[in-house]
């Protein structure tokens, strides 16, 4: 857990985030902090327990995400670890609270775009290391996987194969084609699975589309297996790396055995 808080992991992340700013358009780049933002901003809670944050506290966290020395925010973290605050608690109250601050601040013209970007690529990378130390939530669907062609990608008989693939395996498998970005996250929000996987080609838009994708089911989804495959797991340069999805898969069958249910 204590990684989470680690200032050489964040600057690592400033790193990363700067880089994948310069290998996507400015405009996508843009939306994907705004996409972070808002996919983290829905997860928000106000508790009424009095000992919570107040107000002032998350306006601490946002402006210590995008201070210039990231142990602001990480000293912070980690003095609220050591108080004792529950995982949740920093993901759900605190980082959410942080992020819907900085959403607002940035509509307001109170902070720019670059300080966002740093502050959400912040965000990113404490979610991934959180994510697998969150209390895991009951499961509405035993080993349900979904797999989803990404907005604007209507070619379905790839994703369809591999739907009734897992099915033949003993998932519970359900596909997406056809939707827009935002009613794919509906879908997952009223559908919950424990795997989904995303299929996109190679060309910028799908690239872009599956990017949006990727930081929305990550940040909004923090427990879900997140796989990419299709053309897109040929993607250039650093794209997948910098985004991270559990898994990259070049086939069906490779999905099946990264995720331990194989051909048998």
């Amino acid at each position: 857990m204590t990684d989470a808080f680690d200032e050489r992991y964040l600057s690592e992340a400033d790193t990363r985030f700067s880089s994948l700013a310069g290998q996507l358009p400015l405009t996508t780049v843009e939306g994907l902090a705004r996409e972070a933002v808002r996919s983290l901003s829905r997860n928000a809670l106000v508790p009424d327990d009095p000992d919570h944050p107040a107000p002032r506290n998350i306006e601490a966290l946002a402006r210590a995400l995008i201070a210039t020395d990231p142990s602001e925010s990480t000293d912070m973290m980690r003095h609220l670890q050591q108080r004792g605050v529950t995982l949740d608690v920093l993901y759900f109250t605190y980082l959410a609270g942080a992020a819907q601050r900085l959403g607002a601040m940035w509509d307001a013209d109170q902070v720019n775009f670059m300080q966002v970007t740093i502050g959400t690529g912040r965000i990113y990378a404490i979610v991934r290391r959180l994510r697998r130390a969150l209390p895991t939530p009951p499961a509405l669907h035993t080993e349900t996987v979904t797999i989803a062609a990404v907005s604007g990608e209507d070619h379905a008989l790839g994703v369809e194969m591999a739907v009734e693939y897992f099915r033949e395996k003993g998932w519970n498998a359900r596909l997406l084609v056809g939707l827009d970005h935002d009613a794919i996250l509906r879908d997952l929000a009223d559908q919950p699975c424990e795997v989904l996987g995303l299929s996109a080609s190679a060309t910028d838009a799908a690239l872009e589309s599956l990017s949006r994708l990727v930081v929305a089911a990550r940040l909004a989804h923090p427990h879900m297996t997140v796989m990419v495959g299709g053309g897109a797991a040929q993607a250039p340069g650093d794209l997948l790396t910098l985004l991270a999805p559990d898994h990259v898969f070049t086939s069906v069958t490779d999905a099946l055995a990264v995720l331990g249910r194989g051909a048998q």
